[in-house]
């Protein structure tokens, strides 16, 4: 069946607090977007653990940064939760192989960061064009493909076709986990970390990957495809594209699908490539109206039987992403089913006690741990040039 289902010790921080002023109440000048970096000083309000914002960015007083120190800080910023106002959701740096090796060495020096790269960050790492790719998809995205994903999976196992649902057994559906690809022009391995996958049994790749993209990230799709099913040699099966817009003239979203094939070169032979299965099938128009009539087809490209396949209409697509878009709203305006979530003073939350039976010095280090999660969105660690965080609407 084609379908398969699927980061030390912490430095010690020298609190050194900035100067810092309240931010004018015009609206013109909260709205305003700083520049990720800038050389001009400036002050604006912190940014502390725990504040309910909706963007946030950072520029320095002192020095521009280097890419390597821009990214530590990105990564922290996302690590607490906070986004950087002048970055998309596809935000990508040049970073060469000597500067990928200094990311990771400065990474393993805070543990708790790195336990968040390994295990919560999305990022992607191609050393043939030095490109470091940080994945911050929206939760609109994230729900309609999880809502995608699991409609695929309830088909699969529903399928009257023997062949499907057996195959369905084996099939793991999958987050987002690291993936190497080896590179032929460098020697070193690409590092991809895709929206989802499908694993089948225990295989070292994938058999099908799912990529939500947008704007920025739309003409990467092809690129990434290639990568994926020529990287495992065609042990990867399948790529799935979705493709939604959001745009003042259109909120077109699209359907497109990669498969292995195979073309001939000038003399004749036969090569393994990747091919375009599907391209760009509309299921929403530019102005948002679902398409009714025409359905995506998922076939089983492995086997000899022409009906093991799964067939999704374009309106259930589309309903998805309605209903992701609503539930996102929904979740941003603090709604709990279809009412609006009462205020209440609530007590203040518990302190977590110390862990029975730590020794002192354990005791001691556990301690200074939470006061540096404590402090971290508002201090800098011996990593970091002074810089502020501005907190915007």
């Amino acid at each position: 069946m084609m379908l398969q289902s699927s980061c030390d010790s912490s430095p010690t921080i020298s609190v050194k607090g900035p100067s810092v002023a309240t931010p004018p109440d015009s609206d013109s000048d909260s709205d305003n977007e700083l520049p990720l970096l800038s050389s001009e000083p400036t002050t604006k309000t912190l940014a502390k653990p725990g504040d309910n914002v909706s963007k946030a960015f950072l520029h320095t007083s002192r020095k521009r940064l280097t890419v390597v120190e821009k990214i530590l800080r990105i990564l922290r910023l996302c690590r607490l939760g906070k986004r950087v106002a002048d970055l998309s959701p596809w935000h990508k740096e040049k970073l060469s192989e000597a500067e990928y090796q200094q990311l990771w060495e400065r990474i393993r020096l805070d543990h708790s960061l790195q336990v968040y790269v390994e295990t919560k960050a999305r990022f992607d790492y191609d050393p043939s064009t030095t490109t470091f790719t940080l994945r911050m998809p929206s939760n609109t995205h994230e729900f309609f493909l999880d809502k995608v994903v699991t409609n695929i999976v309830l088909r699969l196992h529903g399928s009257t076709n023997p062949v499907v649902a057996e195959a369905a057994k084996n099939i793991n559906p999958g987050g987002s986990p690291s993936i190497k690809f080896p590179n032929s022009e460098t020697g070193i391995p690409s590092t991809n970390c895709p929206d989802r996958v499908f694993r089948y049994d225990r295989g070292k790749y994938p058999r099908a990957i799912f990529e939500i993209s947008y704007s920025q990230k739309r003409k990467d799709l092809d690129y990434l495809a290639d990568t994926y099913i020529t990287g495992s040699e065609g042990r990867v099966q399948l790529v799935v594209g979705l493709n939604v817009e959001y745009s003042a003239t259109s909120k077109k979203a699209t359907v497109s699908t990669w498969r292995p094939g195979t073309e001939r070169d000038e003399s004749g032979e036969e090569l393994a490539v990747c091919k375009a299965d599907i391209k760009d099938d509309i299921f929403r128009t530019d102005d948002g109206a679902a398409i009714k009539e025409g359905k995506w087809t998922i076939h089983d490209h492995d086997g000899d039987d022409d009906n093991a396949s799964i067939e999704i209409p374009f309106s259930n697509l589309a309903r998805f992403l309605k209903e992701a878009e609503e539930y996102d709203r929904d979740e941003e305006n603090d709604f709990v089913g279809s009412q609006p979530v009462t205020k209440r003073k609530w007590k203040d939350k518990r302190k977590r006690s110390v862990t029975p039976g730590l020794d002192e010095e354990r005791e001691a280090d556990f301690q200074h741990l939470e006061q540096i999660e404590a402090e971290r969105g508002s201090q800098e660690d011996s990593d970091w040039i002074p810089a502020s965080v501005v907190v915007v609407g």
